[in-house]
């Protein structure tokens, strides 16, 4: 099954991509752009993704653990203490293994780590799969 005929079965899955490098930013909207399975919103901060999660509701949160201000970690701990969203997966990216993410960020909760840098060839269908393997399909309602 092609993404098209994906798309017309299932809903998209919502990413909400915080990283706060311009250069990692457009790279992930083109490549997760192009992929009609995923609607996109693209944050450079961690204080527009709290405002971003709200009124988006992301299925994932794809964020950068080195962030201005508050580390990806900080973010997770946010968002699953006030928030809590339990059908959100989060995913890391960092150049640090996912064991020295948690060590360095003090992160309390479960998350998906992806290495920097990333395959652009692999990064969408990747989520898909953290997503999927964690929570099934999402069948429109």
């Amino acid at each position: 099954m092609n993404n098209e005929e994906l798309a017309k079965i299932e809903r998209k899955i919502k990413i909400l991509c915080v990283e706060d490098d311009k250069m990692n930013l457009k790279l992930i909207e083109k490549v997760l752009g192009r992929d009609v399975s995923l609607e996109i919103e693209l944050v450079d901060n961690g204080y527009s993704a709290i405002n971003a999660f709200h009124y988006f509701k992301p299925d994932i949160v794809l964020v950068d653990h080195f962030l201005p201000h508050i580390n990806g970690g900080a973010l997770i701990n946010f968002f699953r203490e006030r928030e809590s969203k339990s059908n959100c997966l989060f995913v890391v990216m960092s150049g640090l293994s996912k064991e020295l993410v948690r060590l360095h960020s003090d992160v309390k909760y479960d998350f998906e780590h992806i290495k920097k840098p990333f395959n652009p060839n692999t990064i969408s269908l990747d989520l898909i799969n953290m997503f999927r393997g964690k929570f099934g399909e999402l069948k429109v309602a």
